[in-house]
């Protein structure tokens, strides 16, 4: 990704999975300042491969790796389900439920 603002398409799966999501960010992945980026999203008590984030450098990764969420089970070490959305989280949801930068 070429740029620190979020793809219409992440945006749109963000913004009807609002419940499944922690926190929200984009880092910028290149020392070089070429403006390549990587999206980091926390998930709230689901997980993809074991993992309770979805960390890609791209829209169409990003959409890939989302469609294999799975709801966690009551077993599951360091579960995120009731983690709270982080204030410090680079993208919040406003009163209607969009996704918005800080």
């Amino acid at each position: 990704m070429h740029s620190d603002q979020m793809p219409k398409t992440v945006t749109k799966w963000l913004e009807k999975n609002k419940e499944k999501v922690w926190a929200i960010d984009i880092e910028d992945t290149d020392s070089n300042e070429n403006g390549d980026y990587s999206i980091w999203v926390y998930l709230k008590g689901y997980k993809v491969d074991e993992r309770h984030n979805i960390h890609r450098s791209t829209a169409m990764a990003f959409l890939h790796d989302a469609k294999y969420i799975e709801k966690c089970t009551d077993d599951c070490e360091n579960c995120t389900k009731n983690t709270e959305f982080q204030e410090n989280s680079q993208f919040y949801f406003n009163a209607e439920g969009k996704l918005t930068k800080r």
